[in-house]
């Protein structure tokens, strides 16, 4: 177990600076140039934050950034043990919380009534602008407090 914590050790930090320092460009960006970006582009920026969170330790990508000798200096094998364990832990709770947010939603949502458009003329036409091929159906009820969008 010590030496495969220490391989993750390995992997991890490296990763996490990595990550962040893509978050940290990539919001940036979005900060400084919000209405100069189309919204198809800061998608695929936040997309690749998203991929280099996502991918394993056998994914490298050409920009990744190494360090030899991991695991990082001062760290002994034992703690990167139970940093490994603590993230695992950690994934698994995001993950379990993910899931059952979404399922939660979903439940909700087949609750709540579909609300009749009437003449759809002036959503057909927002749509046509914005590319939407499918008209969004729309529900109202009382066990959602806020306005929201799922699917």
């Amino acid at each position: 177990m010590n030496e495969l914590a220490t391989i993750w050790w390995g992997w991890i930090l490296p990763a996490a600076i990595q990550a962040t320092l893509i978050l940290l460009l990539v919001a940036l960006i979005d900060r400084l140039l919000p209405t100069r970006l189309w919204p198809q582009v800061r998608t695929v920026l936040w997309w690749a934050v998203l991929l280099r969170l996502a991918l394993p330790p056998l994914v490298a990508l050409p920009w990744a950034l190494e360090f030899p000798g991991a695991p990082a200096a001062g760290i002994a094998p034992g703690w990167t043990r139970w940093v490994a364990i603590a993230w695992l832990c950690g994934v698994v709770v995001t993950l379990v919380s993910i899931v059952t947010r979404h399922r939660l939603a979903l439940r909700r949502l087949r609750r709540q009534t579909v609300v009749d458009r009437g003449d759809d003329e002036a959503l057909q036409r927002i749509a046509a602008m914005t590319g939407v091929r499918r008209l969004p159906e729309i529900r109202c009820g009382d066990s959602v407090a806020t306005p929201f969008v799922i699917g």
